[in-house]
């Protein structure tokens, strides 16, 4: 029975960390094309270019969301499920005990006091799902630098 368990729990690590795997992908090709388009764009001057990057951000987010998604469900799981009847392996619940006080300063919003490094973190852990609205909102204010001055 153990050794099921255990074989069960190597192949969720396995599939969470393909699903980190696959969103640290998804994120660079985001970043990577929204900045090729937008090296474009600048190039050309036509402010309807600045839009084009928002094509390849939404769905791209969702699938990062999706893969996020996975690895809390998949997490979840095997610390209710898996972790309990293994005697030794609780990386899970660990990294959930460990994360908790970046996670509570995240909620309220305050960083944590104790020194540049923990703040980083924080900072790190609250804006690393903001990526893609930080992405439109940079094509956005392009546009919108480059087509009001033509308008006049």
């Amino acid at each position: 029975m153990q050794t099921g368990k255990l074989e069960e729990y190597k192949m969720l690590r396995t599939e969470i960390l393909n699903c980190i795997n696959l969103n640290n992908t998804l994120a660079t090709f985001c970043a990577t094309a929204t900045g090729a388009i937008l090296a474009f764009a600048l190039a050309n001057g036509n402010p309807f270019l600045f839009l084009i990057p928002m094509a390849i951000i939404v769905p791209t987010e969702g699938r990062i969301f999706h893969y996020r998604k996975n690895v809390m469900k998949i997490s979840a799981y095997m610390m209710v499920f898996l972790e309990p009847e293994l005697t030794d392996i609780h990386w899970e619940t660990r990294h959930k005990k460990l994360a908790a006080p970046l996670d509570a300063d995240a909620r309220t919003g305050a960083p944590p006091e104790d020194g540049f490094h923990s703040r980083s973190l924080h900072y790190g852990r609250v804006f690393r799902h903001y990526g893609g609205f930080i992405l439109c909102l940079v094509c956005y204010l392009l546009f919108l630098a480059y087509f009001l001055p033509s308008r006049d």
